[in-house]
């Protein structure tokens, strides 16, 4: 009977947290446009739709799994978590992406810099202007310097930092996704379009749009 109760308060408690999952997912998402494909899209592919017209912000996500020391004195163990390795600058992400920034500023990510999800900020004791390990899938150790700290690692990931940390360190360097932001006064129907002409030579990535409503955590 007590396994019974525990193993249902498992399964509710996952349902919940992917429901809460789900909501900051599609909060934290504000680009108009984004380009996806069932085996991923090749690196080029955020830069071919930055040139497209219309176009004011282009990044790809290049999506995989990084340990992270948590805890502390003898229990200090390593923790996967889920992570984004961004094209593009800061500036560019936050034009595409709501990741709700608490402490620091998302325009400072750069080359050895990460951004991290708050609850894992605690797990890790990271802070604003420290340096945090992380073990790349390759077994590479990368010492980054934290840049900020965000409140929706749970529904997008835990750790942000450039593409470039993560290129060459992963199985697949393919993008999971392209997210685009329109220019200002653009037609969305003309910028898809176009999108849609520019990633035809990749043979499964597609451009979708999306509604322009924004919904809080």
């Amino acid at each position: 009977m007590l396994a019974m109760a525990f193993s249902s308060t498992l399964v509710f408690m996952h349902t919940s947290e992917d429901h809460a999952g789900d909501r900051r997912r599609r909060a934290g998402i504000v680009a108009d446009q984004v380009i996806s494909a069932p085996d991923g899209l090749p690196s080029g592919t955020a830069a071919r739709a930055g040139s497209v017209r219309g176009v004011a912000a282009s990044v790809g996500l290049l999506r995989t799994g990084v340990l992270v020391p948590v805890g502390s004195g003898d229990g200090r163990w390593l923790r996967t978590a889920s992570t984004q390795g961004v094209s593009g600058s800061g500036r560019d992400l936050a034009a595409v992406q709501d990741l709700d920034v608490r402490k620091g500023r998302l325009d400072a990510l750069g080359p050895g810099r990460v951004a991290v999800d708050e609850l894992l900020a605690k797990a890790a004791h990271a802070r604003v202007g420290r340096r945090l390990a992380l073990h790349l899938p390759d077994g590479t150790r990368l010492s980054t310097t934290v840049v900020a700290i965000y409140g929706r690692g749970l529904g997008i990931a835990e750790l942000t930092l450039p593409r470039a940390a993560l290129a060459g360190r992963v199985t697949s360097s393919f993008d999971s996704d392209v997210l685009v932001r329109d220019a200002e006064g653009a037609d969305r129907k003309a910028v898809a379009a176009a999108l849609g002409r520019s990633v035809s030579r990749s043979p499964t990535g597609t451009a979708k749009r999306r509604p322009r409503t924004r919904t809080g955590s």
